[in-house]
């Protein structure tokens, strides 16, 4: 334990926690009750879930049921990107936590650490240098890709999941379980993630075939991996939807074939933006100017040694970074502003685009891959001392080209502006001591409107809320669910329990037109109300 405190890979787990602090501005987000800096994008709902997952009981099935965010189209804490595997672990003491808790901060912590670690694991396979390890680690730590996900996807920037598989795969570990626990862990933190290292851990069976291996005692690893892993993901949630887990999106949340030189609007002072479709920002994969530096000079050793040095086991790997990298392109292939061409998706794989229809995210193995596979050239063709001038002066050149980049995450991360719910009427505590749900009429469904207020009073007074906003919804419940709240207004039977809020103008003045005597409406804070039996209490 003592030398691995002494060792290079110790160093850049604390230079990833180092960046980490100069990045969010002093590390402000570590405070737990700081909150303001997750009420923008993705980011909200992202709490929101784990607001009203920490009050669901500690014993239920599956662990991952969220039932109180969404009431009759909710369904598990996975589907709000909310860090299952840190959401299950603090609710155990929800108790002993502030209403205001969040652990985002933490999560973002750990991803830089862990990025930083595992990159130098990597380039100390290809290197003797540890200098040239810690060096080139930093340049992960800093990678653009890495670093755009940070705006307000936090479960995504698990970048090193990928990197992690990526070391299994190179040092091909014949102990069983550090896949198992890489693949469990990556399926409790988002299903995008695990959908890249499965694949890569198959990839991997692959490999162990041509290095001759038992080929029992890979199959009986196939099983018991994924034995397990099904068993986590049925206890985390995965399989609560009946239907959708599918959506559109696919051919537009895509990469484009620029995208290793497209800087977007901020990455670069050097390299112009390429504008491209409005949907290229999920497959973004700008290289960064120093790393553009490297594989130039990586390309031209390349062509001088006319040799490309892939032994037979990286093939499996290879194919499938070339399926990614196809997969990322979507079916509309962009370049630049350019349509190049489009196809349809064959009939087999429809339901595989529509469950994953981010697929510009998958140009993220195929980017690390690259990155591993410059520093192993330029380690290869030039001396330590070489590299070593060469890796460092292109790093201060990667810092300096993307300070905009710096500045904007510092204010977003310790600047966020402070936040007041503009339910400020004091009936809302009122309605709070005498309900339990808030129900959205007509219709819940996936959206925002108006919805972040509405469900952070519900969360912190430990109401139920059918309204939610994650990444997948049942349509199918969506829709029952709502024909139910048109019958309950047109019946005039509203639940005693529930506070209900109307947005549907029709149901509003049928609502009204047949207001029981003891039934209390009106407007406060700019949302409508019926409150059921408020005027006997």
């Amino acid at each position: 334990m003592f030398k691995f405190f002494q060792s290079v890979s110790f160093f850049s787990l604390i230079s990833g926690i180092l960046v980490f602090i100069y990045f969010t501005g002093g590390g402000k987000i570590l405070d737990p009750t700081y909150i303001e800096w997750l009420f923008e994008g993705d980011s909200t709902t992202h709490w929101l879930g784990w607001q009203f997952f920490r009050y669901s009981p500690l014993l239920q099935w599956p662990l991952g049921t969220n039932i109180s965010y969404g009431l009759d189209i909710s369904s598990s804490v996975v589907f709000t990107s909310t860090i299952t595997i840190f959401a299950l672990f603090f609710k155990i003491f929800n108790d002993f936590l502030p209403n205001s808790f969040q652990y985002s901060g933490l999560w973002i912590l750990i991803c830089f650490a862990l990025q930083s670690f595992f990159s130098c694991k990597i380039l100390m396979l290809f290197s003797e240098s540890k200098y040239l390890a810690f060096i080139g680690s930093l340049f992960f730590a800093v990678a653009p890709v890495f670093l755009w996900r940070l705006q307000y996807h936090y479960a995504l920037s698990a970048h090193w999941i990928i990197l992690a598989s990526f070391y299994l795969y190179l040092v091909s570990y014949k102990n069983t379980s550090y896949w198992c626990i890489l693949l469990c862990i990556s399926s409790l933190i988002e299903p995008y993630l695990l959908a890249m290292a499965y694949p890569i851990f198959l990839a991997d069976l692959i490999q162990r075939i041509f290095c001759k291996e038992s080929k029992q005692v890979i199959a009986y690893r196939f099983i018991f991996i994924s034995t397990v892993l099904f068993f986590v993901m049925w206890a985390a949630g995965y399989f609560m939807l009946e239907s959708g887990t599918g959506a559109s999106g696919f051919g537009h949340l895509r990469t484009n074939l620029l995208s290793f030189i497209d800087p977007d609007e901020m990455w670069s002072n050097v390299i112009q933006n390429q504008t491209g479709g409005t949907g290229d920002y999920e497959g973004f994969a700008f290289f960064g100017l120093g790393m553009l530096i490297l594989l130039i000079l990586s390309i031209s050793q390349l062509f001088y040694h006319k040799t490309i040095y892939f032994k037979l086991n990286f093939y499996p790997l290879v194919i499938l970074l070339v399926l990614f990298f196809f997969f990322a392109l979507s079916n509309n292939v962009g370049i630049g502003s350019l349509e190049f061409f489009s196809y349809k998706v064959p009939f087999i794989f429809e339901k595989l685009t529509l469950t994953l229809r981010s697929s510009g995210r998958f140009i993220w193995p195929v980017y690390y891959f690259l990155y591993i596979y410059i520093f192993f050239i330029i380690f290869k063709h030039y001396n330590i001392k070489i590299s070593s001038i060469i890796c460092t002066i292109l790093l201060l050149i990667q810092f300096a080209d993307s300070y905009k980049v710096w500045i904007f995450y510092i204010d977003k991360f310790s600047n966020a502006p402070s936040w007041s719910s503009p339910l400020q009427n004091p009936v809302w505590e009122k309605f709070a001591s005498q309900y339990n749900k808030i129900i959205w009429v007509n219709l819940p469904r996936n959206s925002k409107v108006k919805w972040f207020p509405l469900c952070q009073f519900a969360a912190t007074h430990k109401m139920s809320i059918n309204h939610n906003y994650q990444g997948r919804n049942d349509p199918k419940k969506i829709e029952l669910a709502a024909a139910n709240i048109t019958l309950t207004v047109e019946n005039n039977s509203y639940d005693p329990n529930s506070l209900y809020i109307f947005e549907d103008d029709i149901l509003w003045m049928k609502a009204l037109n047949q207001l029981s005597k003891h039934d209390e409406s009106g407007i406060i804070d700019g949302y409508r109300y019926l409150a059921p039996g408020f005027k006997v209490h």
